[in-house]
């Protein structure tokens, strides 16, 4: 074979070469953009789902809530028995009412048969309370348990206002609320606005990595859903977030080491490197064979 033609054939083998080698990297470069978006999504789908449940689970309860509210409104707020006697009626084992009368600061709970005045700096707080919403978990001065509290004003029939609040321990909550991913290598969360973690879901690993999301607040103030990344403690993670329309500027969000969710990816990605230098390697040799003969 002339020179000319085996240098001609060398630049086509080499042309041929640089074409599967750009491809390729493209390829790859495209399969692990593609694998890490279809995993983001399959969390952010799941996320959503969590935040549904937990959202319709919120608006049964202040649903529930509302109705009282307006059984109470029928009373005179002068009627202790009356008021006392629908207390108990909505005692249970899983939850547990107060009614404040927000003029005299009486309350009225569904454990006694009795009214008792509250403390300055408690009826204070009270008054602070919105028309109705959902409280963030806090440390109940009747129970001694961490709880959640959702509360609404409503007015007596003779015109004094008062506040019922039901609240139900934070355990409870965080045993429907329990999402966990990749064998419980991601976890999920309900976050405040500020980044403050409320409820952990029940898993064996709930209360490890993360105690504040601070860092990441700043993606939740558009009230939307979304996903990012961020790196915490020298590790990349990905985390999902959902908006609860229940609880105002509550978010459930989930959070995964992004080493985790490209695992898949990374052995895709590890065969067709392998099955690329495959064809250079045959290229490159098949250049050798040329030029020799």
């Amino acid at each position: 074979m002339k020179i000319k033609q085996k240098w001609n054939i060398i630049l086509l083998l080499i042309l041929f070469i640089s074409v599967i080698f750009v491809s390729g990297f493209y390829y790859i470069s495209s399969v692990h953009s593609a694998l890490w978006d279809k995993s983001v999504t399959d969390i952010s789908e799941v996320t959503a789902q969590g935040s549904h449940a937990l959202d319709t689970y919120i608006e049964k309860e202040v649903e529930m809530l509302d109705w009282f509210a307006a059984e109470l409104a029928a009373e005179s707020s002068h009627n202790t028995d009356a008021i006392i006697n629908r207390m108990n009626l909505a005692a249970s084992p899983q939850s547990t009412y107060i009614c404040v009368n927000l003029d005299t600061g009486i309350v009225y709970t569904d454990q006694t048969n009795y009214g008792f005045e509250l403390e300055p700096e408690q009826i204070e707080k009270f008054l602070l309370f919105s028309e109705k919403g959902i409280r963030e978990p806090f440390l109940n001065d009747y129970t001694g348990v961490w709880t959640i509290g959702y509360y609404e004003r409503f007015t007596w029939s003779d015109g004094v206002e008062g506040l019922v609040q039901k609240t139900q321990k934070l355990s409870d909550i965080s045993e429907r609320f329990s999402l966990s991913f990749y064998n419980d290598t991601g976890f999920s969360y309900v976050v405040n606005q500020n980044g403050d973690i409320l409820i952990r879901s029940q898993h064996r690993n709930r209360n490890r990595t993360f105690h504040n999301l601070f860092d990441i607040k700043e993606a939740f103030k558009n009230g939307k859903s979304g996903a990012a990344r961020f790196n915490y403690q020298k590790e990349d993670y990905v985390f999902c977030y959902v908006p609860i329309e229940n609880a105002n500027g509550w978010y459930v969000v989930s959070i995964i080491p992004n080493r985790v969710i490209m695992e898949q990816a990374d052995n895709i990605i590890k065969n067709s490197q392998i099955f690329l230098f495959l064809i250079l390697g045959s290229a490159i040799n098949m250049s050798f064979f040329i030029y020799k003969k």
